[in-house]
């Protein structure tokens, strides 16, 4: 997993507040599955309240912090969006909220070295349900590479039981029928 520079600022200040994260979206895909280009970094983080001012700060002049969160209708959080300057590159920063599966995926983060850093991505299996879930075209693509390069790595079990749960079992299914046999 190749993190570019100002994912990788973000983790830094993450990690030193002991903020509590989950590096999500195509950057956790791109990990367990086939590495697509994107724009942004999506993060799921932990934070009862309060402003993001400190993170601003602490990453420096070329980071804006939008004055608006925004309802983010794919997850049914509150989001910020965080923008580098002169570029399309753009943080955006989830809020942990109450959903059941979203509380168990970052329950079950695992903590990754990158770049001589820690970062703390979803497991293979709740990226596949998370994105099963979504069900955007990019998505879909993403879930067909995570099991198509994780294999018999994958907890089966748990997906089907967060699947049953969601409704999206017969996606997965037709997704998995539509892999190559290698």
């Amino acid at each position: 997993m190749k993190l570019d520079e100002y994912t990788l600022a973000v983790v830094d200040a993450l990690n030193a507040e002991n903020l509590p994260y989950l590096v999500v979206g195509s950057l956790s895909s791109n990990y367990y599955g086939i590495p697509r280009a994107t724009e942004d970094a999506d993060f799921f983080i932990d934070l009862e309240s309060g402003s993001l001012s400190w993170l601003v700060a602490r990453l420096g002049p070329e980071f804006r912090l939008d004055p608006q969160l925004t309802f983010e209708t794919a997850t049914g959080t509150t989001r910020a969006v965080v923008r580098v300057a002169q570029t399309a590159f753009k943080i955006e920063l989830f809020k942990l909220g109450g959903d059941a599966h979203d509380q168990e995926r970052f329950a079950r983060r695992r903590r990754i070295q990158v770049a001589g850093r820690d970062v703390y991505l979803p497991t293979p299996e709740d990226v596949i349900i998370t994105k099963l879930r979504w069900a955007r075209k990019k998505d879909l693509e993403d879930v067909r590479d995570v099991i198509a390069v994780q294999g018999d790595a994958i907890d089966w079990d748990y997906v089907y039981r967060w699947c049953d749960v969601h409704g999206t079992r017969e996606r997965l299914e037709q997704i998995r029928r539509e892999i190559p046999k290698i």
